[in-house]
């Protein structure tokens, strides 16, 4: 969030406040209160959700809005992380993405490399679209991808997310399938590439109830993303990615146990 590369902890609590954990590498720092009034926002039946990602390309994530009414809304970061500006409306006609069951999901990683965060669309027919970002909105509808009908984070389906693996400046593809793999399609700016599997034995990190997750982040400022594990005891750990895998289990904090993203729960995200 304070755009030093590595990634920090923020927090969405049940009361609607978020909390900032400045990341160092290997742990989370103290907390700092950044906004409040989101308890209408945690991802659940009826309500709208929350995503960061870096909307004008200043290198520091801006929080984004997505309200029940299908509006998206930015609050741009005040330059330290600490803060967010006036809600700004970026578009709108998504009521039916707010991913819940039998709707699609919405991400904002940045698809062509500009440094602009780019709406990515994911249908429930299985195809994937971005509309490219150029600071204060979004473009024309762009298909990227299909075949995804059955990773859409619903029970009993994989799930799909859009880091940068390789450290290239262009979000990939990255599946977690029901099986417990983990592998990724290469982004080139307008497509994804081969299958290339990643890691394996996740089969119970699917966000479901009971379950833990799993969150892709760069917590090390390689410019790569790293795998992270939130297990359903509290703990946050994470496997530093190389490119091609992930490497070792370290530990990174604890207590986090009511933020798996359930109903009646806080959450988690990794920026």
């Amino acid at each position: 969030m304070s755009g030093d590369g590595k990634a920090d902890l923020m927090v969405l609590s049940t009361d609607g406040t978020i909390g900032l954990r400045g990341g160092s590498g290997t742990s989370f720092g103290a907390s700092t209160t950044v906004s409040a009034g989101w308890q209408n926002f945690l991802g659940g039946a009826g309500q709208g959700r929350l995503y960061y990602a870096d909307i004008d390309g200043d290198g520091k994530k801006d929080l984004l809005v997505h309200g029940t009414d299908g509006a998206i809304g930015v609050h741009f970061n005040n330059g330290s992380g600490t803060s967010f500006g006036a809600n700004v409306p970026i578009s709108s006609g998504w009521q039916n993405y707010l991913g819940q069951p039998g709707q699609g999901r919405l991400s904002f990683p940045d698809i062509n490399g500009d440094g602009k965060a780019d709406l990515v669309i994911q249908g429930t027919d299985g195809t994937i679209a971005t509309h490219l970002g150029s600071g204060t909105s979004f473009g024309a509808n762009l298909p990227l991808s299909s075949g995804w009908q059955n990773y859409l984070s619903q029970a009993g389906q994989g799930r799909l997310s859009f880091p940068d693996i390789n450290g290239d400046g262009k979000a990939d593809l990255v599946i977690q399938g029901t099986d417990g793999t983990i592998a990724t399609h290469l982004g080139s700016g307008t497509s994804f590439g081969a299958n290339l599997p990643l890691s394996a034995g996740w089969q119970n990190y699917l966000s479901q109830p009971g379950q833990g997750r799993l969150y892709y982040a760069d917590i090390n400022g390689d410019g790569k993303a790293d795998l992270i594990i939130q297990g359903t005891d509290g703990t946050v750990a994470t496997h530093l990615g190389s490119g091609t895998s992930f490497g070792a289990n370290l530990p990174l904090s604890a207590g986090w146990q009511n933020y798996l993203s359930q109903p009646g729960q806080g959450s988690l995200s990794f920026e």
